[in-house]
């Protein structure tokens, strides 16, 4: 016990000696630390850049139908500020953290409709009549009226329904993540799609599903050691890179 106590001592005097050497190694640590994690997300940025820039690519499915795919990012908040302002304008619009948030644009162009004249009316020389249109992808009906006496006429459009399944999904490939979109009607063209990850490891309702987790991990380490000298046992700061097993993760 006393051969304890006296170690216990000589490590705190080894401390209390060696304070400022201990927390330089440990800001040494931390600022190589930041500086790397800086790189990673100013060389994320840049790729996020480049993304907004690329125009809609084709994916073929299993089944070969076609969809319209654009390389997605992860980011958070305040990186997607930077990156798409309409996209946060969307996050920050919700009351719930998002998990995926995207925006895409298409158009419904359809050149020549026939339609079906329902009822006739005829009064004076006014002449009206009802018509409409229905099929699986478009419903439109309205009334025309024309004055044959001063030549004049109008429509009017009661209403117009537009029928479109739009798919999103969000794949892996080639080590990208991409959002593929998809519409069934042949009438509809996607023009845009932009979408975003927001912060996937805050999503707790995911990370808390995630069973056995490895928590062993290779990288740079900074913090206290044991070392055998002169036959005493001595805490030592210590930097560098090895193997190790993550008790508490975070």
């Amino acid at each position: 016990m006393t051969d304890f106590l006296a170690k216990v001592k000589n490590a705190l005097s080894f401390l209390s000696k060696n304070l400022k050497t201990i927390l330089l190694v440990i800001f040494a640590g931390l600022a190589i630390y930041f500086f790397i994690d800086y790189q990673r997300m100013k060389s994320n940025y840049k790729s996020d850049i480049i993304v907004l820039s690329d125009s809609l690519t084709t994916y073929k499915a299993k089944n070969k139908e076609l969809y319209a795919a654009q390389q997605t990012y992860i980011a958070s908040e305040k990186e997607l500020k930077k990156i798409n302002e309409d996209l946060y304008k969307e996050i920050k619009n919700l009351k719930d953290h998002p998990l995926i948030v995207t925006k895409t644009e298409y158009v419904f162009k359809r050149d020549t409709i026939n339609t079906v004249i329902t009822d006739y009316i005829q009064k004076d020389s006014t002449v009206s009549y009802n018509w409409n249109f229905n099929d699986q992808w478009t419903s439109i009906n309205g009334i025309s009226s024309f004055d044959l006496g001063k030549t004049i006429g109008f429509t009017t459009v009661n209403s117009l329904s537009l029928s479109t399944n739009l798919i999103l999904d969000v794949i892996e490939k080639n080590k990208q993540l991409q959002i593929i979109a998809k519409t069934d009607n042949p009438y509809c063209t996607i023009n845009t799609i932009n979408g975003a990850i927001i912060s996937p490891e805050k999503i707790s309702s995911i990370n808390s599903r995630i069973k056995n987790q490895n928590r062993w991990g290779l990288g740079i380490q900074v913090g206290i050691g044991a070392a055998y000298y002169q036959q005493q046992i001595l805490a030592v700061p210590y930097i560098g890179f090895g193997l190790s097993y993550n008790l508490i993760t975070f």
